[in-house]
């Protein structure tokens, strides 16, 4: 080990994430984004090589995104849902920065909110797959963000509601339903 002098400070943007797994009870998971590996991943921005993997297998999640929370640009980012519970599921970042393209994938769980967007951040493209589990609301888009083309397919998931636009606010150009 360096000494303690020449340790680089702990980033959450370090190491060897490419996939992130969640099971058990926490309040938000964030795809974790670094740029040690891949040189192209410069200023938080992921190439699609780059793009990142989120998987619910099981446990209880508040706040689950395939993005990052407050900054950054990821290319793409994949949430895979196949078991477990989670009030809230965004394929996009939470607050700020951009995702270009986000995929949600639900194959199973009890989920109460789905988008294909973020929070509050815009993503250009989403894309939502709703073939099982249980889904209270469906959103193409993100809750309080703009989504340029939006997508949510429900074919074999039991859905109350589903929309092709975003939830609060935001402006989405084109929705397929």
């Amino acid at each position: 080990n360096p000494p303690e002098s020449k340790r680089k400070p702990y980033s959450p943007f370090t190491g060897p994430i490419r996939k992130t797994f969640v099971s058990g009870n926490i309040a938000s998971a964030h795809l974790a984004i670094y740029n040690k590996r891949y040189p192209q991943a410069q200023n938080n921005i992921l190439s699609e090589r780059a793009a990142r993997e989120i998987y619910l297998k099981g446990g209880k999640v508040q706040n689950l995104y395939g993005g990052s929370d407050s900054s950054g640009t990821v290319t793409a980012s994949k949430v895979y849902i196949q078991s477990g519970t989670a009030e809230n599921v965004y394929g996009g970042n939470n607050i700020g920065g951009q995702t270009n393209i986000s995929y949600v994938y639900v194959t199973g769980g009890d989920l109460t909110n789905v988008y294909g967007g973020g929070y509050q951040a815009e993503t250009p493209t989403t894309n939502v797959s709703l073939t099982g589990g249980t889904v209270v609301n469906g959103f193409g888009g993100g809750n309080a963000a703009n989504v340029t083309n939006s997508s949510i397919i429900l074919e074999g998931s039991i859905a109350t509601n589903i929309y092709g636009g975003s939830n609060q606010k935001g402006t989405v150009t084109k929705s397929y339903v």
